[in-house]
């Protein structure tokens, strides 16, 4: 049954729906959809933060402190991530380095790193390639072995016989973008 009126309680205030169960006994409130709010209640919202509680203080996100033995077993397990390397900003080559191939000059470098950053030549960004097709035009090597020995140092070797040690330059632009030309090369 449902009555509109004064509460059970004595409230007189707005009036509201009332339900009255089989039998005697005074009437309550009805059921509303939400949770009734009023000093020490809180809405479903706020209890949000609340019911995650227990699973940050298991991941340890709410603690400082060493590990309890409640979670050392979860701490312990995940993985703590590595600080950063500490990593070397690339920089283009200094001014008045020599440019052998492909380009021999700044001018002529920064002619084909605009070229190459609109997709022509992308062959210029791989040192390794360019060693290539350097030791291929100058001295008709076909398939040498390139190695590496440091960043810009280059090993060649001639399947036929002979080595070449070359040093490669970005002339324009350091880093993954910009072009690669050869600016000293030793053959012995």
């Amino acid at each position: 049954m449902t009555r509109t009126g004064r509460r059970a309680d004595g409230h007189t205030g707005a009036t509201g729906s009332f339900e009255r169960t089989r039998g005697s006994g005074p009437a309550r409130p009805a059921r509303a959809s939400s949770p009734p709010r009023g000093p020490g209640r809180l809405p479903p919202a706020a209890l949000l933060p609340v019911a995650l509680l227990p699973f940050a203080v298991a991941l340890g996100a709410c603690s400082t402190a060493a590990p309890t033995s409640a979670h050392a077993s979860i701490s312990a397990s995940a993985p703590v991530p590595a600080a950063p390397a500490p990593t070397t900003v690339p920089q283009a080559a200094p001014t008045g380095t020599p440019l052998l191939w492909p380009v021999t000059d700044v001018s002529a470098a920064q002619q084909l790193q605009t070229s190459v950053d609109g997709g022509a030549q992308p062959w210029t960004l791989d040192p390794e390639e360019v060693a290539l097709n350097y030791a291929g035009a100058t001295w008709s090597w076909t398939n040498p072995t390139v190695t590496q020995t440091a960043p810009g140092r280059l090993d060649l070797t001639n399947p036929g016989g002979g080595t070449a040690h070359l040093t490669l330059v970005q002339p324009v632009r350091a880093g993954t973008t910009g072009i690669w030309v050869v600016s000293q090369a030793q053959r012995t």
